[in-house]
């Protein structure tokens, strides 16, 4: 009993400017801190602890605890809300192959060009009749919607390369198509 009238008579000396001024500047200082750091689970802890610290320290007047409860609350629901705002994400990083192939297509592009000279498929050295054999067995074989228009797109492509003069980047994009037949060769193992 004893210890009770000690702890009432301490409340009573505490200055009102302890819970209505430095609570609530911990609460700021440790929610903001939470809300950069990811502490969101740790928040309702802290505004917890730091509620019911205040209204101890006010306990003797009960005005003055309902008004530290009422400031308390409005500004644990404002910080709250910076738990809202979106999280900058890292950007994925890219594996070996990825940069490499994203650090040959940039050296590719910096580096000074000649003029284009325009060659046909034979002249430059590609032979497109394994390509049009596959795509005619791919043809002949039941294909899934998607592999199908894939298949007319690569017939084109390569029909198109067949007929006219071809620069580097219809080379480029002739050979990327040639690798995207072989993929659909392996995929219906032909």
């Amino acid at each position: 009993m004893e210890c009770l009238e000690l702890w009432a008579e301490w409340l009573e000396c505490v200055p009102v400017w302890i819970p209505f001024g430095v609570m609530p500047g911990i609460q700021l200082v440790c929610g903001v801190i939470l809300a950069f750091f990811a502490g969101k689970r740790y928040y309702p802890y802290l505004t917890g602890a730091g509620c019911a610290a205040g209204t101890a320290l006010l306990a003797h007047d009960p005005r003055a605890a309902l008004l530290f409860l009422a400031l308390y609350g409005f500004l644990s629901a404002a910080l709250g809300l910076l738990f809202v705002l979106p999280v900058r994400r890292r950007m994925r990083t890219l594996s070996f192959s990825e940069t490499a192939c994203v650090k040959a297509r940039t050296n590719r592009a910096e580096e000074p060009r000649p003029p284009e000279q325009k060659q046909t498929a034979e002249e430059c050295g590609l032979t497109l009749t394994h390509a049009e054999e596959v795509l005619a067995r791919l043809s002949r074989m039941p294909l899934s919607p998607a592999d199908k228009l894939e298949r007319e797109a690569l017939s084109r492509t390569v029909e198109h390369a067949r007929c006219s003069l071809l620069g580097e980047e219809d080379r480029l994009r002739l050979n990327d198509c040639l690798a995207v037949t072989l993929k659909l060769a392996a995929k219906y193992k032909l």
